[in-house]
């Protein structure tokens, strides 16, 4: 038996980021240690880009956004990189944008992502429900798909066993199955409220925190831990012991 640790934390949105949850997060990282340091997507926020944004939204500088989010990247130093829904509006930008200045400055960009994350030496992984997820022993890491009070249980579904982000929650959910069939959903390293969903019920769940764990590397058996504060501070077991 050889166990590794591994951390992964989820939906930063740039200079929508809780300052409070990062610098936990990654006082958390650097005690840790983890052989495996897991993004698990939306890095960016890019309001702007969104589809429908508002007319106040399209108005909104990128520019702490992408300083804000690549020192982020700098810091906490992922081998694992999973794009998120936000993030690929970047590409969608540099191919499709209206005009020739926004597709040069949406490559520029993500040049300069392309770069950070090639100098981490980092797995980079889509955001695509068949190719974006990534494997560690038996257990999955995804950006998300689903989101909702269901978002758990169809991941569970979908790809149990496996960690996810998107949805913001800290959730889980599994099925009664003779394979392994549950999900985690981890929470997020960004504030509760984004401006842009103030109308939406469905934010009352959000929660900051990650995710965090061991796995085998010789079976491929894992353990899951949901990182959440308790009156306002981070209780969290950093070490652990076997016993037989």
């Amino acid at each position: 038996m050889a166990l590794k640790r591994w951390v992964c934390g989820s939906d930063y949105h740039g200079d929508l980021a809780c300052y409070e949850t990062e610098k936990a997060f990654l006082a958390f990282v650097e005690d840790f240690r983890p052989h495996k340091r897991i993004f698990g997507g939306d890095l960016f926020d890019f309001r702007a880009l969104r589809r429908g944004a508002s007319e106040f939204d399209r108005q909104h500088t990128s520019s702490i956004d992408i300083d804000r989010s690549l020192g982020f990247l700098g810091r906490y130093k992922p081998n694992v990189f999973l794009y998120g829904n936000h993030d690929i509006r970047l590409a969608e930008w540099a191919e499709k944008g209206q005009t020739a200045l926004e597709r040069d400055w949406a490559q520029m960009v993500q040049k300069d992502l392309d770069r950070a994350l090639k100098g981490l030496r980092a797995a980079v992984l889509p955001y695509d429900a068949r190719h974006g997820v990534y494997t560690l022993g038996r257990l999955r890491f995804v950006h998300g798909y689903f989101v909702g009070v269901s978002a758990a249980r169809k991941h569970a579904a979908t790809y149990g066993p496996v960690v996810f982000g998107h949805d913001h929650a800290i959730s889980r959910a599994g099925f009664e199955a003779i394979d392994d069939r549950r999900a985690w959903g981890g929470g997020c390293l960004c504030k509760l409220d984004l401006g842009y969903d103030d109308r939406s019920p469905a934010k009352l769940r959000h929660a900051n925190g990650w995710t965090y764990g061991w796995y085998d590397d010789k079976t491929g058996d894992y353990a899951v831990h949901q990182a959440q504060q308790i009156c306002g501070r981070w209780v969290l077991p950093e070490g652990f012991k076997t016993y037989k």
